[in-house]
């Protein structure tokens, strides 16, 4: 980019024969211990669930596995009247479950604060 005078972009490189060789393993391990997340997946069967404030509520989108359509909408101001509702309404595997408590905190939180929520991003206190 220097020898051509523009700036620094992406480089995406895709290979049908990538190698490590022996001499990297160590190097490549690091790397992936530094930089690889675990990739947690909260897809449900049973739908998926998008969380927003509006208009003084914590609201809460049931949608379609497939088609992402709305199956029902909850709103309430309390993420425990929230999580008992939805967990009266329909099944959500555990880990789901621990997932959808986690982000109603949070938009309790940002609520009871002032603060903005965007679901799956920390708050900004």
């Amino acid at each position: 980019a220097e020898a051509i005078n523009l700036p620094c972009g992406l480089l995406t490189v895709i290979s049908g024969s990538a190698q490590i060789y022996n001499h990297y393993y160590k190097q490549v391990e690091e790397m992936l211990s530094k930089y690889k997340k675990p990739e947690m997946d909260y897809l449900d069967a049973m739908g998926n669930y998008i969380i927003q404030l509006n208009k003084g509520k914590i609201s809460v989108q049931l949608l379609h596995p497939q088609t992402n359509m709305e199956l029902e909408r909850f709103e309430s101001a309390s993420a425990r009247e929230l999580y008992l509702k939805i967990s009266n309404a329909a099944p959500v595997n555990a880990q789901h479950a621990m997932y959808l408590g986690y982000e109603l905190h949070k938009a309790e939180l940002a609520l009871q604060k002032g603060l903005e929520y965007v679901q799956d991003r920390p708050l900004k206190w």
